[in-house]
């Protein structure tokens, strides 16, 4: 191995790939939210706290929806017009296009944009101590962003064999070292929807899901376009109830009311889909109690509604995705069990609790449900 000068950051640049179909994600996933804000930004904050000010974003597919996110993030924009080929072309686009100066580059792939702030100087260090191949790892496995000497540009822009990036870098193992890290975001990626739940789950300070999640878990529940459409429209009247209500005094969440009230039909075909729906829902606990209460709940004796109680009127208030009203709503019941009266019971005690929490917030908002305006709302 030839000796080797010590680098600091200032002659080390950071390349995002972000160029790709996201096929398996099937939406962009570089504009999905991590840590509120696109995972896009997430990757370019990931390596700045890391101490890196050169970096350099390659896009290619839908780039006219990434390039607006990157215009203020002091990055250089890089386009691959020769994405659809595969993501080695959008490595050796930006390895093409770094400065002469350039010592070593970082290679980090918009999908895997949660790296801890330590992991980049730990490389740093050990690249300074003459390794040419820096890869981080977390418990014996290899993760990103690797740290890749420039002298292996022009192997990275002549290869044209099968294997990409991997097999360029395999002929030079011998000049590669792994460091360990304390840093399980180097291996979580957003391929899919799962991925991308998973990683949510590693970043996330409260336990609410977004909307982007819970379309996510709708997508992995295979959850028909039916009962989305139905599952949306209860979260838009919940929404607007638990809006008003806050506006006359109350202290409702709307976030998990909203997401309580996407995901409350889950489970929905399945035995007993409350119970199921919350069991899916484990991981958000908060959401979990909601929606294991949307078929039967104990109206609580406070003057306001609990989050639960507006998704349970909600849900009754809304057939299909069509607003209407608690007695048309359940006649249809009402009429299917007319002689079987433990069922006949059962229907008329979830009308009665719902019809006890409208009394509830038409007393709070001084008027009836009926004349408050959500037609707006009918139809979604």
């Amino acid at each position: 191995m030839k000796d080797k000068m010590p680098e600091s950051a200032a002659s080390l640049t950071g390349i995002i790939i972000a160029a790709g179909f996201s096929f398996r994600m099937k939406t962009l996933k570089q504009v999905l939210p991590l840590n509120g804000v696109p995972a896009i930004v997430q990757a370019v904050k990931s390596l700045q706290a890391g101490g890196l000010h050169d970096i350099r974003v390659v896009v290619g597919y839908k780039s006219e929806q990434l390039i607006p996110l990157l215009q203020n993030l002091d990055v250089t924009m890089l386009i691959n017009e020769h994405y659809t080929e595969g993501m080695f072309t959008s490595i050796q686009t930006g390895v093409a296009n770094l400065s002469p100066q350039t010592k070593g580059f970082f290679l980090l792939l918009a999908d895997t944009p949660i790296i801890s702030a330590e992991t980049i100087p730990s490389l740093i260090h050990a690249f300074q101590n003459q390794s040419e191949i820096v890869y981080p790892c977390y418990q014996g496995e290899r993760g990103h962003p690797p740290l890749i000497s420039a002298r292996y540009i022009p192997d990275i822009l002549s290869w044209q064999e099968e294997g990409g990036l991997r097999a360029v870098l395999n002929r030079f193992e011998d000049y590669a070292v792994d460091v360990p890290v304390n840093d399980r975001g180097i291996l979580l990626d957003m391929d899919t929807p799962s991925d991308y739940l998973k990683l949510c789950k590693y970043c996330r300070v409260d336990q609410i899901p977004s909307v982007e999640e819970c379309e996510m878990l709708l997508d992995i529940a295979n959850v028909s376009p039916e009962v989305r459409n139905h599952s949306h429209a209860v979260a838009s009247v919940a929404c607007e109830l638990g809006g008003r209500l806050n506006a006359a005094g109350g202290r409702l969440n709307l976030s998990l009311i909203q997401a309580a009230g996407i995901l409350h039909d889950i489970a929905k075909g399945e035995p007993n889909h409350a119970q199921r729906g919350a069991e899916r829902l484990a991981d958000y606990h908060e959401v979990a109690e909601i929606v294991a209460a949307h078929m039967n709940i104990e109206v609580s004796s406070a003057e306001f509604p609990t989050e639960r109680e507006i998704i349970y009127l909600a849900d009754k208030l809304v057939k299909k995705n069509q607003l209407t009203g608690l007695q048309l709503r359940f006649s249809f019941a009402l009429e299917k069990y007319k002689d079987d009266p433990q069922i006949k019971q059962k229907v008329l005690e979830r009308l009665n609790n719902a019809q006890l929490i409208k009394e509830k917030i038409e007393v709070l908002l001084g008027m009836s449900l009926e004349s408050i305006g959500l037609e707006h709302l009918r139809g979604k």
